[in-house]
């Protein structure tokens, strides 16, 4: 960095933007699962259990509202082995399509 006189205030480094880098993908990262910057991620399971209970109960919900789906498809999928196998894949990448914000 340079001021109006043209002395060298500083550097930027790529290890500056590395860091940078680094940082804002973490927060987003902890953003993303639910997480802010004061939580801690090696908090014990109750407290963390107890901070995330509404997604943990929506998730099961979801999960039993899955199982309901595919009852009435229970003989289809005893004769056919292979969907037993494909269908907690299917599942699971119901969130993955399109882009994240």
């Amino acid at each position: 960095m340079v001021d109006e006189d043209g002395q060298v205030l500083g550097r930027i480094t790529v290890d500056d933007f590395m860091d940078v880098i680094r940082e804002e993908a973490e927060h987003q990262f902890m953003g993303q699962a639910g997480l802010s910057e004061d939580s801690d991620m090696f908090a014990p399971v109750l407290l963390s259990a107890r901070r995330r209970a509404l997604w943990l109960g929506i998730n099961l919900l979801t999960a039993f509202l899955a199982a309901w789906v595919f009852g009435p498809f229970e003989a289809t999928i005893a004769q056919v082995v292979a969907l037993a196998v494909v269908m907690p894949i299917v599942a699971s990448m119901g969130g993955s399509p399109g882009p994240r914000p």
